[in-house]
């Protein structure tokens, strides 16, 4: 008997630790006044550096924790996305950024920021 009184003693001790020591979530709604191209969003990924990257239908932004990046169609830039309106967004494992746009899939080349039409 003395055993299982130790052991709830024990947890419930190990309880108020961790209730103690328990922070609460930091919640910050971030919209087109933090530099969001548009509120209205249509998919949201997260890439292996950490970054956030949300699709709206004016743009991609990529959010790097304090910043917001947008990335739209340049016609004069090969490079740059086909379309601002972007329809899906995918990180695979090895950790490459897929968009889709109405103009077709991109792949985002995290060294030139630039996109490959695929």
């Amino acid at each position: 008997m003395r055993r299982y009184v130790c052991f709830f003693m024990l947890f419930l001790w190990e309880c108020h630790v961790m209730l103690m020591t328990a922070r609460p979530y930091d919640m910050q709604h971030l919209g087109v006044e933090n530099g969001l191209s548009n509120n209205f969003v249509l998919g949201v990924a997260q890439d292996k550096r950490g970054c956030i990257w949300v699709a709206t239908d004016v743009g991609l932004n990529r959010f790097d924790g304090y910043t917001f990046k947008v990335f739209r169609n340049d016609p004069d830039d090969a490079e740059s996305l086909g379309n601002n309106w972007i329809t899906h967004l995918n990180c695979d494992n090895d950790g490459n950024l897929w968009v889709g746009t109405l103009s077709g899939l991109y792949q985002y080349n995290e060294t030139k920021e630039s996109f490959l039409h695929v």
